[in-house]
């Protein structure tokens, strides 16, 4: 199966060395370096994918994958549908007004530091890892990635057909619990996995569990289920009948919560089957 990959904000393909280690099929790295919006983004992405495939994504790759079709099964990894808030908003300006007076660097390590399970702050390799990674994209794409604007698609969720899966990291400083369960509450049939030991950098902090759930999702394409855009662009033109509102879901969440990444890889390694989701 086709395995399409998204990273985030000033991440790159490497950001899925440990999660993507050549037991899928054909893969496809999503660029998002070279676009300022969210659509262009998601055209990027789309025009250079297969026919069909997974789509697995982290953090700003969230608002892209909703914009992308084709999506036969789909993987959340640390995102969210909610707008950037004022305050959010705010830093971004002030990081862009910021280097037009300075040389860029990378991210901060302080930042990144900010970013990781408390375990893994002092961690100089990872922080240079996840730094690197900035570095080598540039200053012109960091000014395009923190002037986009994100907006809130909480209220399309619903359009999601495909089987979808959110991952959230328990000890993620940056997207919060509610955060995924809004994700899954508002997209039919989904599920939630609550990965701990990790902070917001979960495909690099915890490869394993991450790996499982691309296992799980690429096992769930066998379901029938419908393969257009998350969120594809509906015809316009008059309609015969108005549409009925779709009915509300108040359901509780169902939350499957992974151990430690040490603990998931001896399950991986010692048990085909445990890889099953």
């Amino acid at each position: 199966m086709n395995l399409v990959l998204i990273p985030g904000f000033m991440a790159n393909a490497s950001l899925w060395d440990e999660v993507a280690p050549g037991e899928f099929g054909p893969l496809t790295y999503g660029d998002v370096s070279q676009q300022a919006t969210i659509p262009a983004m998601a055209r990027h992405v789309a025009a250079n994918a297969p026919d069909r495939f997974i789509l697995i994504v982290f953090s700003m790759g969230g608002y892209v994958a909703r914009e992308v079709a084709r999506v036969q099964a789909l993987v959340l990894v640390a995102t969210s549908a909610r707008a950037d808030t004022p305050e959010q908003a705010h830093r971004k300006a002030a990081a862009i007004a910021n280097l037009s007076r300075s040389r860029f660097t990378g991210l901060s390590r302080t930042a990144i530091a900010a970013l990781l399970h408390p375990p893994r702050a002092m961690d100089a390799s990872l922080i240079e890892r996840i730094r690197h990674m900035g570095e080598r994209l540039g200053r012109e794409v960091f000014l395009r990635q923190a002037g986009v604007q994100r907006e809130s698609d909480l209220h399309r969720l619903g359009e999601i057909h495909c089987p979808t899966l959110v991952v959230a990291a328990a000890q993620d400083p940056l997207r919060s619990l509610a955060e995924a369960q809004e994700l899954e509450q508002g997209i039919a049939g989904s599920s939630l996995t609550l990965i701990e030991g990790s902070g917001h950098m979960v495909p690099i902090e915890a490869p394993y569990p991450t790996l499982r759930k691309a296992r799980g999702a690429e096992s769930r394409t066998q379901c029938p289920c419908d393969v257009r855009s998350p969120l594809a662009p509906v015809p316009t033109g008059p309609a015969e009948h108005p549409p009925t509102p779709a009915p509300s879901r108040a359901r509780r969440s169902h939350v499957a919560v992974h151990p430690e990444p040490a603990q998931e890889a001896r399950a991986i390694l010692g048990d085909d089957t445990a890889v099953r989701g």
